[in-house]
C-alpha cells in the first residue's frame, strides 16, 4: 500500500473516529491530508523508499484564528494514534512532514508565503520545486475550505506573463546548449564538455515540456517520472531523452535537433510563436513580445536565472 492510501486510512479508521468523540467541535473547522516533502506525497514511493522516511504520516491544518485554541488538542490526539498500522510505523509528529500545522506557517515553510504570491515579481521568485511539493498529495477532508482555497490557487499555475518569462529562458538555455554548443564541442572533440551540455540541455528541455503542460515541476530525482504522466509531450519525450542518454556522447546532435523541433511544434500548436525558424533561440522575440508588464523585461530573461 502507497504512503498516500496509508494516510487516508490513518485519517478515516483512527483520526476522525478520535475527532468525533473527543473534539467533535474542530472537525467543521480542520482540513486534513498528506502534502509536502516526501517521495510518498508524490506518489513515487517504492521498495527503495523503505529505507528512510517510509511511516505512515498525516497532516492537519487550522487557520490562524483557530490553530492556538486546538492544535494541542489534536497533537494530543495524534500522539495516541496507533504505533504502526499493517506492519508501518506511524509518525504522527515529525517536523513539516506530519502534525498539526497554521495553514499559513505551512505554506510559508514550503514556498516563502502564507498564501499564493500576489504578484508577477513574487511567483518569479518562489522556487517551481517548492511550489510542486505544495500542491501535491491529496487533502482527504476540508469542509471550512481555508487550505484547499490557497492550493486551488497554486494549482492554476503561474500569471501567463511569468510563465512567458520561464519559457523564454528554458528555450534559450536549451537552444544554447544543445543546438548550439553541442555540435561545437563535438567538432572539438571535448567528450566531457559534450555530455555536460546534452545533461544541461535535457535539464532546460523539460522544465519548457513542464511548463508547456502548466504543471509544476518537482525536485529532480522525481522530475523524470513525472516527465511521462505529463499528457503534452510526456510520454513521447520520457522515451526520447532515453535514447538521447543512449547516444553516443558524439552521435546526439539528430536526437536533440528532433527535441528541439518537437518544442517549436507544440509552442505553435499553443499559439506561442509564429516564427517558422529551426532554431530555439529564434522564437524567444515572439514568446517576449507577449508578455504585458514590460517591467519584467528589463532585466531581460536573466531576472529568472
Amino acid at each position: 500500500m502507497k504512503g498516500l492510501e496509508r494516510s487516508r486510512q490513518l485519517f478515516e479508521d483512527h483520526v476522525m473516529p478520535k475527532l468525533q468523540e473527543e473534539l467533535p467541535e474542530v472537525i467543521p473547522l480542520l482540513a486534513a491530508g498528506l502534502v509536502g516533502e516526501g517521495s510518498e506525497c508524490f506518489g513515487y514511493d517504492d521498495a527503495v523508499s523503505l529505507d528512510h522516511d517510509a511511516e505512515t504520516r498525516i497532516c492537519l491544518w487550522l487557520d490562524q484564528e483557530h490553530y492556538p485554541k486546538y492544535a494541542d488538542a489534536l497533537n494530543r490526539i495524534l500522539m495516541a494514534l496507533p504505533k504502526e498500522i499493517d506492519g508501518n510505523p506511524v509518525h504522527p509528529v515529525d517536523g513539516w512532514r506530519s502534525g498539526v500545522f497554521e495553514i499559513g506557517s505551512f505554506y510559508h515553510y514550503l514556498i516563502g508565503l502564507e498564501e499564493y504570491p500576489a504578484s508577477n515579481r513574487q511567483w518569479l521568485e518562489t522556487e517551481e520545486t517548492r511550489l510542486a511539493a505544495a500542491v501535491n498529495g491529496e487533502v482527504f477532508f476540508d469542509p471550512y475550505g481555508a487550505f484547499t482555497k490557497i492550493r486551488k490557487q497554486l494549482l492554476m499555475h503561474y500569471p501567463q506573463d511569468v510563465f512567458l518569462l520561464k519559457l523564454a529562458q528554458a528555450i534559450a538555455v536549451a537552444a544554447q546548449t544543445g543546438q548550439y554548443n553541442y555540435p561545437r564541442a563535438v567538432r572539438r572533440n571535448d567528450a566531457v564538455t559534450a555530455n555536460m551540455i546534452r545533461a544541461t540541455f535535457i535539464d532546460y528541455f523539460v522544465r519548457a515540456v513542464f511548463l508547456l503542460n502548466r504543471t509544476y515541476r518537482p525536485f529532480y530525482k522525481w522530475t523524470y517520472q513525472a516527465l511521462s504522466a505529463l499528457p503534452v509531450l510526456g510520454k513521447e519525450m520520457h522515451e526520447k531523452i532515453e535514447a538521447l542518454l543512449n547516444a553516443p556522447w558524439d552521435g546526439a546532435e539528430e536526437g536533440i535537433e528532433e527535441m528541439s523541433q518537437k518544442l517549436i511544434g507544440e509552442m505553435q500548436r499553443q499559439q506561442l510563436t509564429e516564427n517558422t525558424s529551426d532554431f530555439l533561440m529564434d522564437h524567444l522575440p515572439d514568446l517576449l513580445s507577449k508578455v504585458e508588464d514590460k517591467t519584467l523585461l528589463e532585466k531581460g530573461i536573466s531576472l529568472i536565472i
